[in-house]
């Protein structure tokens, strides 16, 4: 669990800088558009079991191991991959019919 949450840490100063706490900088996450407010509460998981991994020596059962592993798939799924992805992707259907008439 203390390996999930380092991750998560990591990830998180990847994508709004290191200023506050974790959970406020998965808030800053969540305003600026990067996750879900679901995604964020399953991400606040990941870091009151880490946080319990480290300081009371404290560990989950599988299934709620797997839950958290996921978690953190999906956030890097959509920050690493996914956002990389569709940057060159139109933003809405005004932009995407400009791109197609510009196509020779």
């Amino acid at each position: 669990m203390a390996g999930l949450r380092m991750l998560l840490e990591q990830v998180v100063r990847d994508g709004v800088g290191v200023d506050g706490n974790l959970r406020g900088r998965l808030y800053e996450l969540h305003n600026r558009g990067f996750i879900t407010a679901h995604q964020r509460e399953r991400l606040v998981n990941v870091i009151t079991y880490g946080n319990a991994a480290v300081h009371e020596g404290t560990s989950v059962n599988s299934e709620d191991f797997r839950y958290l592993l996921m978690s953190i798939e999906h956030l890097l799924l959509g920050h690493f991959v996914l956002r990389q992805s569709a940057l060159g992707l139109p933003q809405n259907e005004a932009e995407q019919s400009l791109r197609s008439s510009f196509t020779p």
